[in-house]
């Protein structure tokens, strides 16, 4: 969620993020309410499993040879027991991995694209007040949905 938020730059200086937190949170976007998003893509996975993966940065982070794995499967090239057996899984997590992808931005671009890859991070960039609303807002919205994003 909070990368919507935080990719708001002019000349890689951050802009002030209070009127952009303000209209976020009241469901306005071009796109629509991030939220409502967020609960269609997860009612979809449940309804057409095989056209829809529902996956969340913090599974990815917690066990990401898994979430990987099933990546893989969804898209119709699950791992072989040899490519499971010989890192090949692992070496696809460390090529994607946030450290590899931060240093190729480094070499290629002036801009910032990733922050610090940590979840939980909002704390460097909200204030208590922000992270709150954005919890209630969550609760709220996720109501009866097995959807979380704790760590």
């Amino acid at each position: 969620m909070i990368n919507t938020l935080i990719f708001i730059s002019v000349a890689n200086r951050w802009l002030n993020l209070l009127p952009f937190f303000s209209i976020f949170s009241k469901g306005i976007s071009p796109c629509g309410s991030f939220w409502d998003h967020v609960v269609g893509y997860y009612k979809a996975s449940l309804e057409r499993p095989d056209k829809v993966l529902f996956l969340k940065y913090e599974d990815l982070k917690k066990d990401p040879k898994n979430v990987v794995k099933k990546l893989a499967k969804f898209i119709g090239n699950p791992f072989t027991e040899e490519e499971e057996s010989d890192g090949s899984v692992e070496k696809i997590i460390e090529l994607c991995g946030f450290e590899t992808l931060h240093k190729v931005n480094k070499v290629s671009s002036d801009q910032v694209y990733f922050r610090k890859g940590a979840v939980g991070d909002s704390g460097s960039y909200l204030t208590t007040e922000m992270i709150q609303t954005m919890d209630k807002i969550t609760k709220e919205k996720f109501d009866g949905l097995s959807i979380s994003f704790e760590a």
